[in-house]
């Protein structure tokens, strides 16, 4: 029998659970329903279950998946349910297992699923497929022969302007190989795909308004490719701020109609 169980309660039960415990406490809570007032009443929900849902939306984030727009978690026998809103999409994302080795989940949105794997040396599988990602060249690399530290995000650092990125440094391209057609990938999928291209490899923060608008856009120019081309150009606010301008392509070569997005990345020097 499922349970809904909104960010609310969770955020509450975690406060609550950094004060003095007894052994087998349970909340006997209601429990609300997509961040309203509850609609499903007499549920309850154990500390130990709390801390469970805390570990898995870390392990999400970890590889790309925007945990901030869960719109509620079904509890069930077999493991718990995401339902992750990208706007008029609902994607339900369970994790099927999670070792020292792999991560893989399964994510559906009603008509098409993908299970996903993401390895210990970074690499994804999508259904069974590899998924190719090019490498970068080492003269795109940010700081050669330096001990350094890079944070990116998708707003400027600190009071920088987009316009104050204005010095151009260097371009760079990447393949992606997805193994299947782009219209067979939940948004989801896409998401965690993108978190492996070099403007955003490392990236702590969502991705998912970049998946959507990348996939919306390239669906529409050709939905049945099975390669994405991402074509960035770096420029430099100083010396440790840089700017990524991002085109998302339907085909290998980077030609045609594009999506565009922007990332950043601050550096500390060491």
């Amino acid at each position: 029998m499922k349970k809904a169980v909104s960010l609310c309660l969770i955020l509450t039960l975690l406060f609550v659970s950094m004060m003095p415990s007894f052994a087998a406490t349970t909340y006997n809570s209601q429990v609300s329903y997509a961040m309203e007032p509850s609609i499903v009443a007499n549920k309850t929900v154990t500390r130990e279950k709390t801390s469970q849902i805390e570990s898995e939306i870390a392990t999400l984030n970890n590889c790309h998946i925007d945990t901030s727009i869960i719109k509620k978690v079904n509890v069930t026998e077999k493991g718990n349910e995401y339902i992750l809103n990208y706007k008029n999409i609902d994607e339900k994302v369970t994790i099927k297992s999670n070792d020292n080795e792999n991560v893989t989940i399964i994510v559906s949105d009603g008509k098409k699923s993908n299970t996903i794997s993401f390895t210990k040396d970074g690499s994804i599988i999508l259904d069974g497929y590899k998924v190719q990602v090019s490498q970068v060249n080492e003269t795109d690399m940010n700081i050669a022969k330096t001990i350094w530290k890079g944070k990116k995000s998708l707003t400027p650092y600190g009071n920088l302007k987009p316009s104050d990125y204005n010095r151009y440094l260097t371009s760079g391209k990447q393949n992606i190989a997805l193994g299947k057609a782009l219209n067979a990938l939940t948004i989801t999928a896409l998401s965690s795909i993108i978190g492996s291209l070099h403007p955003y490899l490392g990236i702590t923060v969502s991705l998912a308004g970049v998946a959507k608008g990348v996939y919306d856009v390239l669906v529409a120019v050709n939905p049945k490719t099975e390669y994405l081309g991402c074509k960035y150009t770096t420029y430099t606010a100083g010396a440790y701020d840089y700017k990524y301008i991002n085109k998302f392509y339907a085909n290998r070569q980077c030609t045609g109609r594009y999506r565009q997005e922007l990332s950043y990345e601050h550096f500390i020097i060491y």
